[in-house]
């Protein structure tokens, strides 16, 4: 952000021409995967450096300048192509379809057509991740630097962004491995553009050179659904406000307290034998819902719910839950009472739990799991809406699955920060460990609590290890 603080402050041409020297490549190969056209990438180009030096001076501190121009090219597309998309889209997918039976194809021929609808639906980081590591080569320090995490984090949060990112491209029709994906993105994403295009660029945007009708045309589409984007996220942010006095009071359940719900599962007809914390917790008498295999008439239930779950606290919700394929139920002798049970399919197949009605927010959600046996782990995927949050699983070796003791990865697993949106429902899928078992034992639902001062708090209790 350097030269864009330098130009925005002395609208120097040679500043900018340093600006879309650095960055026409990317811009440009971006434009040319979505537009297929060497003229309306061209146009696209024009439009997305003109924005840029309109908006220099506006742009703040925190800003990763390639992640915003590769938005920005986004936009820029979808305007220009919103007439063509659909009929493109439907084009792709019978190629899509007929490329997955060639097995000897270039990955890249794969990826280009589809990559960037797909990297659409990822969420700002882990799409600003992905444009740094692969688009602008950047090693996990320097992603750190630029996003101020710990370079541990920053090549975790690459990783788990492109599984998110395969996830999108195998509906898209395009099933590569994750390693083929990186790799023809790393070689391919950014190409060199056309000779001249970069000065051709410069003059338009920091010079004031003739735009074309087209190009004019096209600013002004971009500049709007960046504003519709921009209203859509601030949207999301004050659904929870109050403006009270000019002062922001965000309202949460439970009197300002985190929002936390456990769900116990099991073989018995009564209430949970579970009471207080597990690996988070509230207090000594947290509420446990129960989720029982049993139908009530001696028989055991393929499906179920649980309808206005309360919250640990114990005042009702909206919450409600399905089971799909759970019917039998086991122990595996640990001396929690949540732990200990468990349910799980009496045939082949997965376990289907899906909630709904959760207020829009962030959330992490604790799931516990562990057969009687060693090898016996548990296996869960989860989504939020359409998001994909990867896959984890806890301890498949050793015998630390039966302490009491909470150990993360142990008895238990976390999706931290997944965020909920209003009326999207949360699925979480109990997958079929090595030993071919799907099952859960249990399940916490901690809301996080965002104050005015923007900090993050988690349910109290003990802190996982």
């Amino acid at each position: 952000m350097t030269l864009v603080r330098e130009f925005a402050a002395s609208r120097s041409d040679q500043v900018f021409d340093a600006l879309v020297e650095r960055h026409i490549g990317l811009v440009h190969s971006a434009a040319m995967r979505q537009a297929g056209d060497p003229n309306l990438a061209e146009d696209i180009t024009q439009a997305v450096f003109i924005i840029l030096a309109r908006k220099a001076a506006a742009l703040g501190p925190k800003t990763v300048l390639p992640a915003w121009l590769y938005r920005t090219t986004r936009y820029a597309a979808a305007d220009m192509l919103k007439a063509r998309r659909r009929r493109l889209a439907r084009e792709r997918e019978a190629q899509m379809q007929s490329s997955l039976n060639q097995p000897d194809v270039n990955p890249w021929e794969q990826l280009a057509p589809v990559l960037d609808d797909a990297m659409a639906e990822l969420g700002e980081m882990d799409r600003t991740a992905l444009v740094l590591r692969y688009y602008e080569n950047k090693t996990n320090h320097e992603i750190a630097g630029t996003l101020r995490i710990e370079a541990g984090a920053a090549q975790k949060r690459v990783e788990r962004a492109l599984g998110k990112l395969r996830a999108r491209l195998i509906k898209h029709g395009v099933a590569l491995p994750a390693l083929d994906i990186a790799g023809a993105m790393a070689a391919n994403s950014v190409q060199t553009a056309p000779a001249g295009l970069a000065a051709k660029v410069s003059m338009l945007a920091a010079k004031g050179g003739a735009v074309t009708t087209s190009v004019t045309t096209l600013i002004k589409g971009t500049l709007h659904l960046m504003t519709c984007a921009k209203l859509k996220l601030a949207a999301g942010i004050t659904a929870g406000v109050l403006l009270a006095g000019g002062t922001a009071i965000v309202v949460w359940p439970q009197n300002g307290a985190v929002a936390l719900m456990n769900v116990d599962f099991g073989p018995l007809t009564g209430p949970s034998q579970k009471a207080g914390p597990a690996a988070t917790g509230q207090t000594s008498s947290d509420f446990w819902n129960y989720y029982s295999r049993d139908d009530g008439n001696g028989g055991y239930r393929t499906y179920g719910e649980l309808a206005n779950m309360r919250w640990a606290d114990g005042k009702v919700s909206d919450v409600g839950l399905s089971v799909a394929n759970a019917p039998g139920s086991w122990g595996n002798g640990a001396a929690d009472p949540m732990y200990n049970y468990f349910v799980y399919p009496l045939g082949p197949g997965n376990i289907t739990m899906v909630l709904t009605h959760l207020p829009s927010g962030s959330y992490d959600f604790y799931l516990y799991g562990h057969g009687d046996r060693e090898n016996q782990s548990g296996v869960y995927q989860l989504s939020s809406g359409n998001q994909d949050e990867g896959t984890q699983s806890t301890a498949a070796s050793g015998d630390g699955w039966k302490s009491s003791t909470w150990r993360l990865g142990r008895q238990y697993v976390v999706f931290r920060n997944v965020p909920v949106a209003r009326n999207e429902p949360v699925t979480i899928t109990a997958l079929r460990s090595p030993a071919g078992i799907a099952l859960i034992a249990g399940m916490q639902i901690a809301q996080h609590q965002r104050g005015v001062n923007g900090s993050v708090a988690r349910a109290a209790g003990p802190v996982p290890q």
